[in-house]
């Protein structure tokens, strides 16, 4: 990440700035993209920006999709056991 102080304050300015960076960017290497997105620290402004390539972002999504399909089969587990005739739940032995 690259934090440095926004120098422009309008939003005008801190959009050409984005630009700017993200296009310098983009033409130094193939396939790596920039978002930046501005930030407050401790009282003071700055422009973060993250550089990633393509195949990073999709180890990432492909990451997020695999936790969130555990979880939810975790939760339908947990539901089954739930509907059972004989399940004795309450509150009480749910919570720790």
């Amino acid at each position: 990440m690259d934090f440095r102080p926004a120098v422009e304050s309008s939003a005008a300015g801190v959009a050409r700035a984005r630009h700017r960076r993200a296009a310098a960017v983009q033409r130094g290497t193939a396939g790596v993209r920039a978002v930046a997105e501005k930030l407050l620290v401790h009282g003071q402004e700055y422009l973060a920006v993250v550089k990633y390539s393509a195949p990073f972002a999709a180890e990432q999504l492909h990451s997020l999709t695999t936790s969130i399909s555990r979880a939810l089969q975790s939760l339908r587990r947990f539901s089954k056991e739930l509907n059972k005739p004989r399940a004795r739940w309450t509150k009480e032995g749910i919570t720790p």
